[in-house]
């Protein structure tokens, strides 16, 4: 019955199109919205629906418009069309959509309707809404605690509290404009997203705030490499990407050697995972992944646990060594049975190291391989070793293993390889000569080859040998000999017997060769003398240079050191020496076991200046100069330094302060004596003396001298200045004489009295007068006659009133007699 109406329905549904009639028979349906849900993080709207199969025989195309709402107002944020081919019994679609804005700002409601042909279209469907979140007693800010990616752009969204509005709203203390979602839900929109740090930063809306991270996704772990180092366990370790996130926020790492989600390990670090080795596996397609909130990368390798083998460090079980070999033996950690291992065994004493190649089979323990025992030959005799043992693998080598931590152990001893260092000090007695028979201990494991027991020392006195054995502490003898030649022998023992015997020849007390060499001056540094030895060619046994290391000390802890024959340049050098002491080396060629001396030398390491002045300063003064004698012991050994001379420092005690001294250098150490010339007489000075040395100035000897004054010249220049006044006068009384009388004349004129001239008379006002009068300066006297001649008239009146009352009544201006007055124009 359905099926007919159905025909019936499709019938009427005939339409003619193109010249010819189509069938219309699919007709749209109006879709069911089946499921509607929100993936919050994501920002996701996830709608499913499905439409009714009857109605279709055949695939159709249909395509499905969806839109989006939001519920409040039901404005249409978002519309879509989905195309699909529509097959009979496969009704059930699924459409998603990303909001930009947080989907729990609002509520969001979603319907569909299907499209047949672009022309025909069913109902819509009803709206189904997701629901978002509600106000509540406290404002809601949206997203919060989320990883957002750097440089997108995200909404922030705040929903109120009831009752309340939102007024600002700021991201990373920063306020932005403030966009309306709805009538409650208001939010801001920010662009470029910065990384942000650990902590991550804030978002606020009026007081409320909640905080928000962004990073970025993560990168690709690079140089993955995997090892294993017992073939139990495969290590494998990267570089890991930045990150900028921490705790539960931070990237996941993982290793995945088979199917998930067996096969996939967590990681606890970032760098450093590791897996179990399947029995009867030998290669591993892994993979290296991380991800975190914003995507996931990965990185794969394929690995063959026998190419990647990196034992852990052996360990040493034993040792057993004789007086020059030693035999080892170790264990290694791991699963190595039937594992081919290349070992190495090394000690301490600067050889090749001794290499081996072990196949180890099946043991009950395969946690754990023996290694045989080894025998490493060429060592030292009664000497401490330490022995280290490496391996890896031998077939695929990937790298050695650590070193183990070193076993040590003590060869065997055996006799002393060489003779004791020997030497002596001879000294006159009274009844022949005291010989003081010295040697030196053997280096610490070294000749020696065994803890030195005992010394035994033999001489020869008056044609019987004499023998003494002294303990290994000793190692100087005094004997007494006479005036013949005596051989002297030493040999040390140790718990394996003697070495070879030192000998040393003591010629007789009348075999000299009056060779007297003189001192030479030579060098030194910090790091010893280097001294050329003189060619000898009766030397066949070497040279030995001896000094003393304490010089003043008694004893002076005497030191030598033997020297071959050839050997022409020589370093001397001691812990012992300081500076600004003086050493001095005595250099003897050997022949036949018989040393005489060859030379002898002397220097510093270092030279200090003069620690003494020079004493008994004594000076002899003349008028222009002063000779200076002092007393100085420039050769002695107790300077700190060659005396090369000394300085003398003159200073002027009055022109001290406007000029420096002057310094005479006399550079014959030997010289003790000097004059200074060119003194000024009745001059104080001071001057000072002092040696030194390469090093600088010693210590000054003062003294100071005052110049007496020359009177037999000051006679000599007066006598000569009169002496040339006369003669000058007879050579002036020769030359005039025949004038002799305009010369009188001139003389005479020079001692007369003048003639008295016409006065003329000053002008004198009434104030000059009065101050004249006052100061008694002016005194009219009588006088037999006085001539004034007035010169000019100007008030004539009253001038001449005032002259005419200053004179006597008995001169007149027409007198011509002279007056005596004491005006200074009278």
């Amino acid at each position: 019955m359905e099926t007919i109406l159905c025909l019936l329905a499709a019938c009427l549904l005939w339409q003619f199109q193109g010249g010819r009639c189509q069938n219309k028979a699919s007709v749209p349906l109006t879709p069911t919205i089946t499921e509607l849900y929100a993936e919050s993080y994501s920002r996701t709207l996830v709608v499913k629906w499905n439409i009714s199969p009857l109605g279709f025989e055949d695939e159709l195309n249909v395509t499905f418009e969806i839109q989006v709402a939001r519920t409040e107002d039901l404005d249409v944020l978002h519309t879509d069309w989905y195309n699909v081919m529509l097959k009979k019994g496969k009704a059930v679609f699924t459409w998603q959509w990303v909001s930009e804005v947080p989907l729990e700002c609002e509520d969001h409601s979603v319907r569909i309707r299907s499209i047949l042909n672009d022309t025909y279209s069913s109902n819509w469907s009803s709206w189904v809404k997701h629901q978002g979140q509600h106000q509540g007693d406290e404002p809601e800010i949206f997203p919060y605690q989320e990883v957002l990616k750097e440089g997108s752009t995200a909404y922030f969204c705040c929903i109120p509290s009831k009752g309340a509005y939102v007024t600002t709203m700021k991201y990373n203390h920063k306020e932005y404009p403030v966009l309306p979602i709805s009538n409650r839900t208001k939010a801001i929109k920010v662009e470029n997203l910065p990384l942000t740090g650990k902590n991550g930063i804030f978002v606020t809306c009026n007081e409320h705030h909640v905080v928000i991270f962004v990073s970025f996704p993560p990168e690709k772990p690079q140089n993955v490499r995997c090892e294993t180092r017992d073939l139990e366990t495969v290590n494998c370790t990267w570089h890991p990407g930045k990150d900028n996130l921490s705790l539960r926020r931070k990237q996941k790492y993982s290793l995945i050697t088979g199917p998930l989600p067996e096969g996939e390990v967590a990681c606890s670090g970032n760098s450093y995972c590791a897996f179990k080795i399947v029995p009867g596996q030998q290669r591993y397609n892994t993979t290296v992944k991380v991800k975190n909130r914003l995507g996931v990368e990965s990185v794969n390798l394929t690995v063959d646990i026998t190419h990647i083998v990196f034992p852990k460090p052996p360990v040493i079980q034993s040792t057993t060594s004789g007086p020059r070999s030693v035999n080892i033996s170790w264990t290694l950690e791991g699963n190595f049975s039937a594992f081919e291992l290349l070992c190495q065994v090394i000690t301490n004493n600067g050889d090749i190291p001794t290499v081996c190649v072990f196949l180890h089979q099946d043991e009950p323990h395969p946690s754990s391989i023996k290694c045989d025992e080894v025998s490493v030959d060429g060592l030292h005799p009664y000497t401490r070793h330490k022995a280290r043992v490496r391996c890896a693998a031998s077939e695929h080598f990937w790298k050695w293993s650590e070193w183990s931590e070193p076993q040590d152990f003590q060869t065997e001893a055996v006799r002393p390889s060489v003779a004791p260092d020997l030497w002596r000090d001879i000294k006159d007695g009274q009844h022949g000569r005291n010989v003081t028979v010295l040697w030196k201990k053997y280096p610490v494991s070294s000749e020696s080859r065994g803890s030195i027991r005992s010394y035994s020392i033999t001489w020869e006195v008056s044609g019987r040998n004499e023998q003494e054995v002294v303990s290994s502490e000793v190692t100087q003898k005094e004997i007494a000999i006479n005036k013949d030649n005596c051989t002297i022998t030493v040999r040390a023992s140790n718990a394996a017997g003697s070495s070879p015997v030192s000998r040393l020849i003591i010629p007789a007390a009348s075999w000299r060769d009056g060779n007297h060499p003189e001192v030479q001056k030579i060098h030194g540094s910090l790091e010893g003398f280097w001294m050329e030895l003189q060619r000898d060619p009766r030397v066949d046994c070497g040279y030995a240079v001896e000094w003393c290391e304490l010089p003043g000390a008694t004893p002076c802890a005497l030191e030598w050191r033997k020297i071959p024959f050839n050997t022409t340049f020589v370093r001397i050098s001691s812990g012992k020496f300081t500076a600004g002491q003086r050493y001095t080396f005595r250099v003897y060629g050997c022949s036949s076991d018989t040393y005489w001396l060859l030379e002898r030398k002397m220097g510093y390491t270092s030279e200090l200046a003069p620690r003494e002045q020079p004493s008994n300063l004594q000076t002899y003064v003349s008028h222009s100069s002063v000779t200076l004698m002092w007393d100085f012991s420039e050769n002695s050994d107790y300077h700190p330094g060659f005396i090369r001379g000394y300085q003398i420092h003159l200073q002027d005690s009055l022109f001290c302060l406007l000029s420096g001294s002057q310094v005479f250098n006399v550079t014959n150490a030997s010289t003790k004596e000097y004059t200074i010339p060119d003194l000024l007489e009745n001059r104080e000075y001071t001057i000072t003396v002092a040696a030194f040395t390469a090093a600088g100035l010693g210590p000054q000897a003062v003294v100071t001298v005052i110049t007496p004054g020359n009177h037999v010249q000051f006679l000599v220049i007066l006598l000569t200045s009169v002496l040339v006044l006369v003669l000058l006068v007879v050579v002036l009384c020769v030359y005039l004489w025949p004038h002799k009388e305009m010369v009188m004349e001139i003389f005479l004129d020079f001692f007369r009295v003048p003639t008295p001239k016409d006065i003329k008379a000053l002008q004198w006002d009434n104030t000059i007068y009065e101050t004249t009068k006052k100061l008694q300066g002016l005194t009219a006297q009588d006088c037999p006659c006085c001539k004034i001649e007035i010169v000019e008239t100007k008030q004539e009146d009253l001038h001449e009133l005032k002259l005419r009352s200053l004179l006597p009544s008995s001169c007149s201006p027409s007198s011509e007699s002279v007056c005596s007055s004491t005006v200074p124009v009278c």
